[in-house]
């Protein structure tokens, strides 16, 4: 969904649960993370106990980046797990750096291939509640206007 794979691994029963191991593609260099859903046992639902970084690697101007991670849900009675079974995840979104607005979004953009082949020249402008305003500038000649400015969007529309 909106350019973003999510692969399972694997799914592990554990003394405590279930982890479920995933991996998703990052559409460039943020700070990307799955916002987790519940695990649905039957009638039961069991929210995200946590979850543990596993490995990433991250988008650069040729191709898009990957992060995995391991979902913990814990199962009081280890004889509730069967199968089937359901994990949802809510979200995937890229939460800002801790560093200034603009230089966020312009790291985002020297980092996604997209944003590379299209070859949009974006200005960027902090505002005083903390927001950005991005305006479109140039794109290469090969790009329609509409597609420039849904890729600038998209990324626009994935900060958190």
């Amino acid at each position: 969904m909106n350019e973003i794979t999510v692969t399972l691994k694997s799914v592990v029963t554990t003394d405590t649960g279930i982890n479920v191991n995933i991996c998703y593609s990052t559409p460039d260099g943020g700070d990307w993370y799955a916002i987790l859903g519940n695990l649905t046992l039957g009638n039961n639902q069991f929210p995200a106990w946590g979850g543990s970084f596993m490995s990433e690697i991250k988008a650069d101007r040729t191709k898009k980046g990957q992060r995995c991670v391991a979902i913990i849900y814990q199962i009081p009675d280890k004889s509730m797990i069967t199968t089937p079974f359901v994990f949802t995840l809510l979200k995937i979104g890229a939460v800002p750096r801790e560093i200034p607005p603009c230089e966020n979004l312009q790291n985002r953009l020297d980092t996604n291939p997209k944003i590379a082949a299209y070859g949009l020249q974006v200005k960027c402008n902090a505002n005083n509640d903390g927001s950005i305003t991005a305006k479109l500038l140039s794109h290469s000649s090969g790009t329609s206007d509409a597609d420039a400015q849904k890729a600038l969007d998209d990324v626009l529309c994935s900060i958190q």
